[in-house]
């Protein structure tokens, strides 16, 4: 009886999913921006967010496998909301000195990257757990946290975004 709800209201087990995706993915403008004058800062809370969220990783990898390069009905939304974040750095001051085309690249392969550095340490917590030597998750992305804040910290230095939180440390509870 559950089952045939779900197909009736949905359709499909894949609009379902994309419905799932698209309600998780609406709490994500909310929850993670970049703050051009705050990296370190604005990384260690999308990573404390990503922490606490570890579902969406876990859907946006089951859409890759599922969906490949099929563009869905959400795409040009997302689209949207990622050039919005990419205008936000340049505004900040990425790759300053430079035609604003490739700034916009720029703070793209900036933004992507860093996307990049958090999201595996949640898309597979046992390979990070296990490659660094820690006895615990907690421990392994604790230290990861650290870690992604100051290459965030390092990359956005290069690009030219003014970068204050060099010394952003400390546990989650100390940046929420």
């Amino acid at each position: 009886m559950r089952a045939q709800a779900i197909y009736l209201y949905y359709g499909s087990q894949e609009k379902l999913f994309a419905a799932v995706l698209r309600a998780k993915l609406e709490e994500v403008p909310v929850a993670i921006s970049i703050d051009p004058d705050a990296v370190a800062e604005s990384v260690g809370q999308i990573f404390d967010w990503y922490r606490e969220h570890p579902e969406l990783i876990r859907l946006l990898l089951w859409e890759a496998l599922e969906a490949g390069d099929a563009p869905d009905e959400g795409e040009p939304k997302r689209r949207d909301a990622f050039r919005e974040k990419a205008h936000q750095l340049v505004d900040g001051g990425v790759a300053h000195h430079v035609p604003e085309d490739v700034r916009v690249r720029a703070a793209q392969d900036l933004l992507f990257t860093v996307m990049g550095l958090i999201a595996w340490n949640f898309a597979v917590p046992r390979m990070c757990r296990l490659a660094l030597d820690e006895e615990t998750d907690q421990a392994a992305l604790d230290r990861r946290r650290e870690t992604v804040i100051e290459v965030a910290r390092r990359l956005a230095a290069a690009q030219g975004v003014s970068a204050p939180g060099a010394s952003v440390t400390g546990s989650r509870s100390d940046t929420t």
